[in-house]
């Protein structure tokens, strides 16, 4: 990336991330209920075009930076990995934030270090920390699956099974 392109994806995520605090009480209600957000009075038609604007936003900065395929995998997988991990929405997102910038960070560390293209190391960290979620995620991880499984399966002490 030359320096204007870091600096075009600079401004615009900030941009990005400024509306999105901003608004994010009026987008989290859209997402959840468009028909409350409509009778509270709010403009449900020009949220969901902010929020698709936004949306495109952040897909055309990183097409810049890694192509298509890795622009999907780094939208998706941060909030599928937090979702494993919580079922409260603020969390979700504060999670969701912390591990994609852990998993950019170490990405782009190994791709210097191993000489790999960053944007593959940097969802090759995100799809690693998924699957960690995936595993050992405290309710619905399989650890803690086979765990309640086997609590369910075990006979009550003294009888025979």
């Amino acid at each position: 990336m030359t320096d204007g392109e870091l600096w075009q994806v600079l401004i615009l995520g900030t941009l990005t991330l400024v509306i999105l605090l901003i608004k994010r009480r009026d987008l989290t209600l859209l997402a959840f209920d468009r028909t409350h957000a409509h009778v509270i009075g709010l403009n449900t038609r020009a949220l969901g075009a902010l929020l698709l604007g936004l949306l495109a936003l952040s897909v055309v900065v990183g097409l810049q930076a890694v192509g298509i395929i890795l622009v999907v995998a780094m939208l998706i997988t941060p909030g599928a990995t937090a979702f494993l991990l919580t079922r409260s929405f603020d969390r979700m997102l504060v999670l969701a934030v912390l591990i994609t910038s852990t998993a950019a960070v170490s990405g782009i560390y190994a791709s210097y270090y191993l000489d790999i293209s960053t944007g593959a190391s940097v969802v090759l960290a995100q799809a690693l920390a998924f699957a960690v979620a995936y595993v050992a995620a405290p309710r619905t991880g399989l650890v803690a699956q086979l765990r309640k499984r086997r609590r369910r399966g075990a006979s009550p002490v003294g009888q025979a099974a």
